[in-house]
């Protein structure tokens, strides 16, 4: 059946995971070459000498309150499986976000799933599973947001071929999930029947996917109901507009000249790229996308580039610092995260 546990790993795929690893460190120090090989250093010295840090303090209180969205919609997603107050999933996110930062393979997301599933007594999968919803919701409001953009972006090339991939995309994920709502049995019944036609080699991995994906198909009957679906959306409509509130006093505070707009359509579009395999932390891909967006919107590149790092340690090191004091509250270590974590992919 679809939802019955799956065998466990196979010994190929830590090879996998590794392989994986790499090829995000080798995809990371390329991206990292391309944006940063003409960066004239004393420019970026001069930028982060004359920055205003008060006002970066307030882009780094901007974090944990989109944090704290981020809780409070996470709270709303979990209501089907149990109430859980916000306050006891703002600790779980903050440690996610700092191990995610630290581990590999986005880690973090198996890490709060954990300790989630460990506190409130619930199915980890089914967790895992309202993690795998906030993609979908974070990926529709993005690309709501950049389509509500449009006419204010700047004509550059591979920003009108994302934003005409971006329309597609929002529209395919719209149509399949609302499909996988309205025809929730049939999908589950087609997936099974293609489980069954996969080679016997590739059986334990699909039956791990199909698992997750039936869990996650499940946890669409938030959809379901209009008024939660709504507040999910507004919440994540809301997320990325609190986050753009870190990219625009992070320009105010390196004397950068844009709109909030243009803050909004940097956020969108870094975390638009970040999907791409990378070292952890996004390193790499967060730069290039970010200094592409801000030299599009005709910043100086070096400027550009030194907001761009800037931005990254905002959003770096701040997480880092208080997600290691509440991993030792919890009396966890990062070494635990990284070992306990997999349990939650395992229960799938």
């Amino acid at each position: 059946m679809l939802l019955e546990r799956a065998p466990k790993a196979s010994r190929g795929r830590p090879m996998l995971k590794r392989r994986r690893f790499w090829l995000g460190v080798v995809i990371s120090v390329i991206l990292l070459y391309l944006t940063f090989r003409e960066v004239e250093p004393p420019v970026v010295v001069a930028a982060f000498r004359e920055a205003d840090y008060r006002l970066a303090l307030i882009a780094c209180l901007f974090y944990f309150a989109d944090v704290l969205v981020r809780a409070l919609r996470w709270q709303l997603l979990l209501s089907g499986i149990k109430h859980v107050s916000w306050r006891r999933l703002y600790s779980p996110l903050i440690i996610g976000y700092m191990a995610n930062n630290l581990l590999p393979a986005r880690a973090g997301e198996l890490a709060r799933a954990y300790l989630v599933g460990q506190r409130e007594g619930v199915s980890k999968a089914s967790v895992l599973a309202t993690i795998a919803l906030e993609r979908v919701f974070d990926g529709l409001a993005i690309l709501l947001l950049l389509l509500v953009m449009l006419p204010l972006l700047p004509p550059e090339p591979w920003l009108i071929l994302l934003q005409l991939v971006a329309a597609g995309v929002f529209v395919g994920l719209t149509v399949a999930t609302l499909a996988m709502v309205i025809w929730r049995e049939k999908v589950l019944r087609l997936i099974d029947r293609i489980g069954r036609r996969t080679p016997s080699r590739i059986q334990p991995v699909w039956q791990r996917v199909t698992a997750l994906l039936g869990l996650f198909i499940n946890g669409l009957e938030v959809v379901r109901n209009g008024r939660l679906f709504a507040f999910s959306m507004l919440l994540s409509v809301l997320v990325w507009l609190v986050g753009a509130g870190e990219y625009y006093f992070m320009m105010l505070a390196f004397k950068v000249d844009l709109p909030f707009w243009a803050a909004l359509a940097a956020i969108c579009l870094v975390n638009l790229v970040t999907a791409i395999p990378a070292a952890p932390g996004n390193v790499g891909t967060f730069e290039a996308t970010a200094v592409a967006t801000f030299v599009a919107f005709s910043i100086e590149s070096s400027l550009a580039s030194s907001l761009a790092i800037a931005i990254h340690l905002v959003v770096f090191l701040p997480v880092i610092v208080v997600g290691l004091l509440l991993l030792w509250r919890e009396n966890l270590s990062l070494a635990d995260i990284s070992r306990r974590a997999p349990v939650a992919e395992n229960t799938v």
